[in-house]
């Protein structure tokens, strides 16, 4: 069985940093630039989850943190964008 939390584990303590990290900028850029300033839908959902799941996978494949998060954040634009359209949390409430 394999263990999924702790030093040794799939998600660990830099997977968590990281993810608190994308959580806060995917919050603040979704009301302040997305919503205000370009006018567009941006799902917080949808960042969330490419995000985490391409960190989670590139970081256990390649063990490269510059890779990961680099792929992550490619993949917290492209989920935040397209999610946008399909998923219904795109607006920042007034």
């Amino acid at each position: 069985m394999a263990v999924l939390f702790g030093t040794e584990g799939l998600i660990n303590h830099m997977t968590l940093i990281f993810g608190a990290v994308f959580a806060l900028c995917g919050l603040m850029f979704r009301k302040t630039v997305a919503n205000e300033i370009l006018d567009i839908k941006f799902s917080f959902i949808g960042c969330m989850v490419g995000s985490m799941l391409t960190f989670i996978i590139i970081d256990n494949l390649f063990g490269i943190i510059k890779l990961s998060v680099v792929l992550s954040l490619l993949a917290w634009l492209a989920g935040g964008y397209f999610g946008g359209f399909f998923l219904w949390d795109g607006e920042a409430g007034e």
